[in-house]
């Protein structure tokens, strides 16, 4: 399965901050998944992923590799851990914001995906 990091890439790049991925601090990522794609990820989530900086049909390139260190959960997001913040990136001020740059308010649920990355 592949997995994109395309948001973090861009917005780090843009605030001149190193990439998260890359440096080891974005170790969580949200996703807005329909109910088939989180069941592919739910029945392959102890397998290795590749992780690519763009969609392939974008002509991403993989940049590495995860391993899902738990399995996928869905979570509200105004019940996200504020310690969060940093595992995403780095990247927010607030959860306000971070909502505001995923396009979701604090009601969504979405999946939760905790892993480690290893670059190519």
């Amino acid at each position: 399965m592949i997995i994109t990091f395309s948001t973090t890439i861009k917005l780090a790049q843009s605030q001149g901050k190193l990439d998260p991925l890359l440096s080891g601090i974005k170790t969580v990522t949200r996703r807005k998944w329909k109910p088939s794609h989180a069941e592919a990820w739910l029945s392959n989530w102890e397998n290795t992923h590749k992780a690519y900086n763009k969609a392939a049909f974008l002509q991403g390139e993989q940049i590495g590799t995860i391993k899902l260190t738990c399995k996928p959960y869905q979570e509200r997001l105004k019940d996200m851990p504020e310690e969060d913040l940093i595992k995403e990136g780095d990247l927010w001020e607030s959860t306000e914001e971070y909502f505001e740059c995923i396009k979701c308010n604090e009601n969504d649920f979405v999946w939760v995906v905790r892993f480690t990355f290893e670059a190519l």
